[in-house]
């Protein structure tokens, strides 16, 4: 039962707005029958009475191309926040102002030396100037830079 932008929960039986309810090109009002939250509440019952099959599952779908990016993305992301990046990449080395398929976030000063994780603090460059970078800054801070 739809009502403009309202629908029935089928499960709850209460009417919510449109956004409460999945998209479903199978229903004839392009939404699905039941709510978002009686929707994960059925999937978690499922997955904690199918645990064995719902790995499989997994298993299968992670050996998939699609699988293994959105694994090493979810990688990525984890490694970014634990080492306290919070700059968004975008491909563009700020040093040789192009777009690279792979770049790295700097800590302009380093973490170990002042723990600075504020976008101001952090650059986008490539991996040949981050090397670079990182190179340069162990010898500033060890006294040893020789600007000739």
């Amino acid at each position: 039962m739809t009502n403009g932008s309202k629908k029935k929960c089928s499960v709850c039986k209460i009417v919510k707005s449109l956004c409460d309810f999945y998209k479903d090109g199978n229903s004839p009002d392009g939404y699905s029958y039941t709510c978002k939250k009686c929707t994960r509440k059925a999937c978690l019952k499922w997955y904690h009475k199918n645990k064995d099959k719902a790995r499989k599952i997994q298993e299968k779908y992670r050996a998939t191309p699609r699988g293994k990016k959105l694994a090493k993305e979810r990688t990525r992301r984890f490694s970014d926040k634990k080492l306290g990046i919070t700059k968004k990449r975008r491909g563009f080395c700020e040093l040789c102002k192009t777009y690279k398929k792979h770049t790295e976030i700097h800590h302009i000063i380093p973490r170990w030396f002042y723990r600075d994780d504020s976008e101001d603090n952090q650059i986008e460059v490539c991996r040949k100037h981050h090397h670079k970078l990182e190179f340069h800054i162990i010898f500033f801070l060890a006294g040893r830079y020789n600007n000739e």
